[in-house]
């Protein structure tokens, strides 16, 4: 990826970033008081396959993303998605692009069964051994990997998504991570130190 695509990808999440935090000012109390904190339903995979029929649109055929900008579900976390799911749904995650109506149109049940089918789905992540990581990169592994619940693996993910979402995180416009624990992190990179961490995490081939 090119500085400049970078630099327009990151643009256009600031824009809509703005947009999503001026509608928030307004929303209605009811859409924000909704909790994503609420313990998680026991998926049905099978129910959740024909929810993420309308998904693979941008997520690809069983969560496989092709999209540069767009996230790979498919052998993520169940926990993990359910609460990016919710977040989008209580207006909790922004940008929200047009994951928040799709989520609000979701009961926490429908989360919950598209998060388990997409769970059970082969890895969407290249295969990447630890030792490939930079120090900083390494240091992501320690909340972000299989074993986590809240912090998706993000190992061998789309890097290009994974370079927005720090660049989101650093300039304090998503807002959804547990004690502002992304933000603080992302705040003490520089913009060099962000894409070398995308890079040495995110995938190199499919």
């Amino acid at each position: 990826m090119t500085v400049s695509r970078a630099i327009i990808a990151i643009g256009i999440n600031i824009v809509i970033g703005c947009f999503a935090q001026a509608w928030l000012m307004t929303a209605p109390n009811a859409a924000r008081a909704q909790n994503s904190d609420a313990p998680r339903p026991a998926g049905d995979p099978v129910r959740g396959e024909k929810i993420a029929l309308s998904c693979g649109t941008c997520h690809g055929d069983a969560g496989m993303s092709n999209a540069a900008w767009i996230p790979s579900l498919a052998g993520m976390n169940e926990d993990a998605i359910y609460k990016q799911l919710a977040d989008y749904r209580s207006h909790r995650r922004r940008p929200e692009w047009y994951m928040a109506s799709i989520a609000e149109a979701l009961s926490l049940q429908d989360l919950a069964d598209v998060s388990t089918y997409y769970a059970r789905q082969a890895p969407g992540f290249a295969t990447r051994a630890p030792n490939r990581d930079s120090p900083a990169a390494a240091s992501c592994r320690s909340c972000h990997n299989a074993q986590s619940k809240d912090a998706a693996e993000i190992a061998g993910q789309q890097t290009q998504y994974l370079e927005i979402q720090l660049s989101l995180f650093a300039q304090g416009i998503r807002t959804n991570d547990r004690n502002e624990q992304m933000r603080k992190i992302a705040r003490e990179l520089t913009i060099d130190q962000i894409r070398q961490i995308s890079e040495s995490l995110g995938a190199k081939t499919r």
